[in-house]
């Protein structure tokens, strides 16, 4: 249906394609940034690992729906909204998130510690009763 359309449209399809991996390189910029100030550095492989498993068990079960039940490609509507559905559950699962990220600031003397901090933050801290931010 593209081809038919003519270069035109062929070509705002490749302009949209080049624009969306712009977009993919921001987020992957922007995610790697959040993973390494929210998980301490002691944890970050084994966060990793698991989150590289879950998203390769996941594109294998895609892959499995998509052949047990969109096979046909005259399905192809049904698996753009179920793609659709999905990419808009995670905009509110990321919504929820972002409502309940909160960063404070304070600062406390070394016999009032009653709290960890990870190690990364433990070397930002310059001394005992400095301020300090908690994410």
């Amino acid at each position: 249906l593209l081809f038919e359309a003519g270069p035109v449209a062929m070509s705002c399809f490749c302009v949209a394609v080049v624009l969306s991996r712009a977009g993919l390189y921001a987020f992957d910029v922007g995610y790697m940034e959040l993973q390494q100030i929210l998980v301490d550095e002691r944890d970050r492989g084994a966060c990793q690992g698991v989150e590289s498993s879950l998203c390769n068990g996941l594109e294998l079960a895609l892959a499995g729906v998509t052949l047990v039940f969109y096979a046909n490609p005259a399905d192809f509507g049904g698996l753009a909204a179920l793609s659709a559905a999905f990419v808009l559950a995670a905009v509110v699962v990321y919504g929820l998130w972002l409502g309940l990220y909160h960063v404070h600031q304070h600062e406390h003397g070394a016999s009032d510690h009653v709290h960890e901090h990870t190690s990364q933050l433990e070397k930002n801290i310059p001394e005992p009763g400095s301020p300090h931010v908690h994410v």
